[in-house]
């Protein structure tokens, strides 16, 4: 992208049909939990937002282009499709910041000492997002609500009875 380089790949729409697309590429965008590319279409003629996962066989091509006026969506940090989403506090390590701050946004953290934050988000308290948190193993720790830790609890008991018996 920042080199202007068209790039070249195929591509199967929501209804599976295959197309090859090249595009002026214009920013990586991730809405929901899927990252898309955003560019110029030279096939349509128009911008246009792609799905990368559904993107084979990428090539960077040597033909350059000149930027036109983008009209970029706006970046979507509502990661979870519930929409029952609740307040609810983690305490994170420096390390985990990044991938924190692509999920909600870097206004969600406060500095806590030399190597954590604490991360203000809404997020739902269901097994998805209880999963996603304990994902971060000992970098993320849900301070609140009360009812999301005691659901934290129960799945990682329920993982170390996988795990913790000899059978």
């Amino acid at each position: 992208m920042e080199q202007q380089f068209l790039l070249c790949f195929d591509y199967r729409d929501i209804r599976s049909q295959e197309s090859c697309r090249e595009i002026e590429p214009y920013r990586l965008l991730l809405k929901g939990e899927d990252w898309y590319i955003q560019g110029y279409c030279l096939a349509r003629q128009d911008f246009r937002t792609f799905k990368i996962l559904r993107i084979h066989h990428i090539r960077i091509l040597e033909d350059s282009f000149e930027f036109r006026t983008f009209p970029a969506e706006k970046m979507d940090y509502t990661q979870f499709n519930d929409k029952t989403l609740v307040p609810a506090k983690l305490r994170i390590h420096r390390e985990i910041q990044d991938m924190i701050i692509s999920r909600f946004g870097e206004e969600c953290l406060m500095p806590d000492g030399p190597e954590h934050y604490i991360a203000n988000v809404r997020m739902p308290i269901d097994d998805l997002a209880c999963r996603y948190l304990m994902g971060f193993g000992n970098k993320c720790v849900c301070l609140e609500p009360e009812s999301m830790r005691k659901k934290i609890y129960k799945l990682s008991r329920e993982i170390f009875q996988l795990y913790g018996s000899d059978t």
